[in-house]
């Protein structure tokens, strides 16, 4: 019995792995910027016409966050930028954006580090409605 509950416990583990979660797909390929790979994410994914809540997730090359930077989103050239929230010290950053079809079906992604500035666009999925 004692070595049943460890193996059980494992099982359990690889079950949740394989689970489904809709959540953790990336909406466009990583980008990569002055040492920093720049991943984002929609809710709902696909992306859908209205408002979408978009998450950037920066880390180093080596893997570790990168917190210290300041992120903004926009959807069409004529929107002012939105800072991005960060969540704690994990280098995911949060904002809700407006989607449509045509001009804003590409998320632009602001990013300042230090004296450096620049600016990503990630292609998006938008679900016909």
């Amino acid at each position: 019995m004692r070595r049943l509950a460890p193996m059980l416990g494992l099982a359990a583990l690889v079950l949740v792995g394989c689970g489904n979660n809709s959540h953790s797909v990336a909406d466009a390929p990583v980008q990569r910027w002055n040492g920093l790979d720049v991943r984002i994410e929609s809710r709902p994914n696909p992306s859908v016409v209205g408002m979408n809540e978009f998450l950037a997730i920066v880390t180093e090359v080596q893997g570790q966050p990168a917190w210290n930077c300041l992120v903004a989103f926009r959807t069409a050239d004529s929107d002012p930028w939105k800072q991005a929230i960060q969540d704690g010290r994990v280098a995911v950053y949060r904002r809700a954006a407006l989607v449509g079809l045509g001009e804003r079906s590409v998320l632009q992604v602001q990013i300042k580090r230090g004296n450096d500035e620049t600016v990503l666009r990630f292609p998006l999925t938008v679900a016909k409605p």
